[in-house]
């Protein structure tokens, strides 16, 4: 017997049965935990899930302070196509009860990760109460949370890493994704749900842990009905668009805590090197209800002594936010250093001017519909420097332009340099 197997079968304390059964052949028990496989499984690999799945439950109670049940729950192994998990819910005398499966394609699989992942959701019903009305109000943060809280429980930024690299690759998706993202066969959605762990990253960045755990509070009082991200901040005294003005800013280059290890940064719309210049997301890029569009100034496009101008025309059916930011440092885990929101009126028209843009930082625009839709919505952006003074000529790469608008030849110019814009 392996000490793995030794350990469980001396020292943890034996819980109940789970109160709906167990169904395969071969099982062990924990303290808090049942888990059984088939013949996909095998004993030692079962034992080592079950014991993850002890630790993890004993880390979100007594290392985040997360409420848990203390009806057992059974973790299943089976068969599948590829590694996973789900964890559900089974009513036991009228209580929803969490029960996990865990997706393996040979012994020894999904393994600890995974595990500590599904007993992370087990951890948010027992503020949600029941999985179908967990999943209508935010499937997307449940998945996003999970990650995030999971990358706590294992020690480790590598399931951190590859959750929002995904997420970063279509910032543009909407916060809000519902159980059909589930369903999609390429799991773009899917994966962006699971990136959203960023979103929580910064949260416990800027407000600590608690402001995260604040918004499963807010859930509980709501489960079952569609949860506006925004209405669980506002209802712990946050500034909604404070907050989101920062997160936008952040982004950029995913400055957050475990931002360094990502390989890579945000999808960018444009990568502008000459200026001034103008343009508009691609189709099917369009930013849609609360996703993110960014517009990246190289920095040897800057030009010290001017300020820099942005404006914005975003569509009017819905509210906007947008902020001019200039970093420094590699494409992700580098740092913020100036933001400047735009004002930006009900007709979605917005002007923003940045000091400091000067050839030794980027300078980026992120733009943001406010609205619940999943649909994309368009906006415009054009940019310029500005004189230092009203008796000089506005600064640009290659040609002079009036105070009052770019001359002919700086219209000239700026079609090249759309022209010669990079869009990835």
């Amino acid at each position: 017997m392996s000490t793995l197997l030794l350990l469980l079968s001396t020292t943890a304390l034996a819980g109940d049965p789970p109160c709906y059964g167990l169904t395969a052949e071969n099982s062990l028990e924990g303290e808090h935990f049942w888990i059984e496989w088939d013949d996909t499984g095998d004993e030692e690999s079962s034992a080592a899930m079950l014991q993850a799945a002890e630790e993890a439950r004993a880390f979100y109670i007594e290392q985040m302070g997360w409420p848990f049940t203390d009806r057992t729950i059974l973790l299943r192994v089976q068969q599948a196509p590829s590694n996973g998990g789900v964890c559900q819910t089974a009513e036991c005398d009228g209580e929803p009860v969490p029960v996990i499966t865990l997706f393996a394609r040979s012994t020894g699989e999904p393994g600890v990760g995974t595990t500590k992942h599904e007993v992370a959701h087990a951890a948010q019903y027992s503020y949600m109460g029941a999985y179908l009305d967990a999943v209508t109000s935010w499937p997307w943060w449940l998945e996003g949370c999970a990650v995030w809280m999971t990358t706590k429980a294992v020690d480790s930024p590598s399931t951190f890493s590859s959750d929002v690299d995904d997420y970063l690759e279509v910032p543009w998706l909407a916060l809000h994704q519902d159980a059909t993202a589930y369903l999609e066969t390429d799991r773009v959605r899917t994966d962006h749900m699971y990136g959203t762990a960023v979103l929580a990253q910064y949260l416990e960045d800027t407000h600590g842990a608690d402001a995260v755990k604040a918004t499963w509070e807010y859930g509980q009082a709501h489960t079952g009905e569609v949860i506006e991200f925004r209405d669980a901040l506002e209802a712990q005294g946050l500034d909604w668009e404070e907050f989101w003005h920062g997160y936008m800013a952040a982004i950029t280059v995913v400055d957050v805590t475990h931002g360094d290890a990502l390989s890579e940064g945000p999808y960018v719309e444009d990568k502008v090197t000459l200026l001034p210049d103008a343009g508009e997301p691609e189709e099917d890029t369009r930013p849609q209800g609360y996703g993110l569009s960014l517009v990246k100034f190289a920095k040897n496009a800057g030009e010290p002594d001017y300020e820099f101008e942005v404006e914005v025309e975003g569509d009017p059916t819905v509210p906007w936010l947008a902020v001019l930011v200039t970093t420094k440092g590699r494409s992700a885990g580098g740092n913020v250093r100036d933001v400047v929101p735009l004002e930006i009126g009900e007709d979605g028209r917005g002007v923003g001017t940045l000091s400091g843009y000067d050839g030794s930082v980027d300078a980026w625009l992120v733009v943001s519909p406010q609205s619940m839709e999943r649909r994309g919505f368009d906006y415009t952006w054009s940019a310029r420097f500005l004189p230092p003074d009203t008796g000089k000529k506005s600064a640009s790469k290659g040609c002079g332009c009036s105070t009052g608008g770019p001359s002919t030849l700086g219209w000239l110019v700026l079609l090249g340099a759309t022209a010669l814009r990079r869009r990835d």
